[in-house]
């Protein structure tokens, strides 16, 4: 799996702790849809992660039983900006 983090994601993770926490999460509407969420904050229970060094941040990922994706891209997208993580460029997990 290649974790690919784009300059603007860059700045604001290391502007945050440099250190990023990626997990699933599945969706009470639309028919259960998964999507990726990142988050600068540890969760309450960090078992079960994947470090991964990227540039010098740290990307903490947790898939659960899930085959890894190709690539994970960490960029930083919205109105009020953002970082966000794509599974193979996809919002939803397919």
């Amino acid at each position: 799996m290649q974790i690919v983090v784009t300059e603007s994601a860059y700045s604001e993770i290391t502007r945050t702790g440099g250190r990023l926490f990626i997990t699933l999460r599945t969706q009470k509407c639309c028919g259960g849809a998964t999507s990726l969420v990142a988050s600068p904050a540890c969760p309450s229970s960090p078992d079960g992660f994947d470090e991964h060094v990227v540039d010098g941040i740290t990307v903490y990922v947790k898939l659960g039983q899930r085959q890894p994706p190709r690539e994970i891209l960490i960029d930083v997208q919205g109105r009020h900006p953002r970082v966000q993580a794509y599974w193979d460029g996809c919002l939803w997990v397919c």
